[in-house]
């Protein structure tokens, strides 16, 4: 589970459902890319559209405040024509802007002063003489001798909040002779907001260049009114800075405003609508546009998959487990590609006669594979009672001769006769004659050596261990021709004189492809031979000083066979040990090959002559025993006896 799961993050697109599932995103994008650019587009055009709104309301409201203005300023105007404000008349002047005063309930108050600021004529009654030479919109108004608006400012005879609105007064000759001014109420200025008729959850208020309020429909003018935006914000928009904007109020609900300038002083309109009221509406239908084109490009993607499945990679994954079936030999499994596409049905139908026929080749196979393994037994068992056949031969032969040599000769060819038949009768009883379990092959050899060779009589003991080791059949029969070489040296010469000991074969395994080979007996041994490897010569006791013989040269030749480096010793008994190779050269591990006879086996009969050791061959004919040997005697540091056999 874990292996598949890395597996899909390692290569998430192996699977062909992935990729048809890619491939559908794919085509599917550019619609779903355009529609939500469409509906992105829409929501832009909808939100100006809801700011251009909010600016039309504020335009609405600075309209109403702009025509009030106005005609304010055509009643200075008209007052300003008048004899006795244009000469000052002290005893008319009251009573004109008395006059004038009467039907405008959102005037205070109506004045006159002269150029130096000392108020000359006033609807308000004043026990002393007022100056207002000092007040900043007087001076601007003086400055700029037109119709001007004040900013946030007290009444002169009151402490109420008024804004003033003047118009300098000319002669004939358009010189500035005075100044006429009227206080507004700013209750009156609320009162003409709240006509404008604008939305209930709407915001407005008349602010001057100081960001004070004017005038607002709930008629709190306190700076700290809760629909206002935060003071750094609101100087923003005094300094016309910011026009169109969205803002956090006081009061932490978020709005869109928007700011109208009115003329004739710096007195403007700032209007606000909550942004969920304005445009929440429409952040609400883009994201339902947008989850509505996710959604119909994840159903697209999942309607896809589902088809495909249905249509396509469920035949594809039938067919996969199909081959999985048939990989594993099991060829019986059925399937039904009827509703299958015509490619993939043609496909399944191929793979079933593809299965079909490696069936019946398969069973052909294994009965000529039968036919083979026991025509192969056959061959072992009648090799090897031909072995045994040779052997009475021999033992017959033994009784009619006389010459103890010859008798001797004749008892080291049966016992390597008798060696050979324990392989061959080893194959054909075993289950797989490609393999040899060498335990309890070299345990049953020293068996049928000690019997062979008298052990029993002569008190010397042939014992065994072995590692759990199993060889390729091919190993076998030099390995037991090795044993049986040693093991039979060993009771020639080892123990003379009825001497009573014990020969210990040992085989240890050192790594997957090498084990220990070690054949050693408590003999005399030789205490003056050093131990010597396979290339440093040949000691012997021999008159010339050379060990010769044909047990030795077949020990050596078996010995190059079998393992790497031979080494000899005679200090303690005599000892021979091989780095046996549990494969032939140049074949790997997990390989059995039933080849007879490999290329090194051959190059070991060509240095042995025509001795065949994988098929037990003694060497050449009796009578050219002794020239062979000492033509291919190989050197060796000692042998297992004391003298050559």
């Amino acid at each position: 589970m874990l292996e598949k799961l890395a597996a899909t993050f390692i290569h998430p697109f192996d699977s062909l459902r992935r990729r048809l599932a890619v491939l559908f995103a794919v085509v599917l994008l550019p619609p779903t890319v355009l529609s939500i650019y469409l509906a992105w587009s829409a929501f832009e055009e909808q939100t100006e559209k809801a700011r251009l709104s909010v600016r039309q309301f504020a335009v609405l409201v600075s309209s109403y405040e702009r025509d009030f203005f106005r005609d304010t300023q055509r009643l200075l105007t008209g007052l300003s024509a008048e004899p006795a404000i244009q000469h000052l008349s002290l005893g008319e002047c009251p009573d004109t802007l008395a006059r004038a005063l009467e039907n405008f309930p959102e005037y205070v108050s109506i004045s006159v002063a002269d150029p130096n600021g000392q108020v000359q004529c006033s609807t308000s009654e004043t026990e002393e003489p007022v100056s207002i030479s000092h007040l900043r919109w007087f001076q601007n108004a003086m400055l700029s001798r037109t119709f001007t608006i004040s900013d946030y400012t007290l009444g002169q005879t009151s402490a109420e909040p008024v804004i003033v609105a003047a118009q300098p007064i000319r002669d004939e000759d358009n010189k500035v002779i005075g100044l006429l001014f009227i206080d507004i109420d700013l209750d009156w200025l609320g009162l003409f907001v709240r006509g404008a008729g604008l939305p209930a959850d709407g915001v407005v208020f008349l602010l001057d260049k100081n960001g004070v309020i004017l005038a607002s429909p709930k008629y709190i003018f306190e700076p700290t009114e809760g629909g206002l935006p935060d003071a750094a914000t609101l100087r923003q928009v005094t300094q016309r800075k910011l026009i169109d904007f969205e803002a956090f109020g006081r009061d932490g609900q978020k709005r869109v405003y928007s700011s109208v300038a009115l003329p004739h002083g710096n007195v403007l309109v700032l209007f606000g609508l909550p942004s969920a009221t304005t445009l929440g509406w429409i952040e609400r239908d883009l994201l339902t546009r947008m989850l509505s084109l996710a959604a119909i490009w994840l159903a697209g993607i999942f309607a896809a998959g589902i088809g495909t499945r249905l249509w396509v990679t469920r035949w594809i994954s039938q067919l996969v487990r199909t081959a999985r079936s048939y990989s594993l030999g099991k060829f019986d499994v059925k399937v039904n590609f009827d509703r299958a596409p015509v490619e993939l049905r043609d496909l399944g139908t191929t793979m079933v006669n593809m299965a079909q026929r490696i069936e019946m080749r398969e069973e052909d196979l294994r009965q000529s594979l039968e036919q083979k393994d026991v025509l192969l037994k056959e061959i072992h068992h009648r090799v090897k009672n031909n072995l045994q056949t040779i052997t009475s031969m021999v033992n017959i032969r033994m009784r009619s001769v006389e010459s103890d040599d010859a008798r001797r000769a004749l008892e080291e060819v049966q016992t390597r006769v008798r060696a050979l038949a324990l392989v061959h009768r080893y194959l054909y009883e075993s289950d797989d004659v490609r393999l040899v379990d060498l335990r309890l092959f070299v345990g049953e050899l020293c068996q049928v050596l000690h019997d062979t060779l008298g052990g029993n009589k002569r008190h010397i003991a042939v014992e065994a261990e072995v590692d759990n080791i199993t060889i390729p059949s091919d190993r076998a029969v030099p390995i037991a021709l090795l044993i049986t070489e040693a093991v039979t040296n060993a009771f020639k010469h080892a123990f003379p004189g009825g001497r009573r000991g014990r020969v210990m074969i040992s085989i240890s395994r050192l790594d997957e492809e090498h084990a220990s080979l070690t054949i050693q007996d408590n003999g005399i041994g030789q205490p003056d031979l050093d131990a010597r490897s396979l290339d440093q010569g040949m000691v012997s006791q021999g008159a010339d000083g050379m060990l010769q013989g044909l047990g030795m040269s077949l020990i050596s030749a078996f010995a190059r066979q079998l393992g790497d480096e031979l080494t000899v010793s005679g200090t303690s008994g005599m000892a021979i040990s091989l780095r046996l190779r549990l494969l032939p050269k140049g074949r790997r591990k997990g390989t059995v090959s039933q080849k007879p006879i490999t290329d090194e086996t051959a190059a070991s009969s060509e240095d042995m002559g025509n001795v065949d050791a994988d098929d037990g061959g003694a060497g050449q004919a009796a009578g050219d025993q002794e020239s062979w040997a000492e033509e291919k005697s190989v050197p060796l540091p000692g042998s297992v006896g004391q003298q050559a056999s």
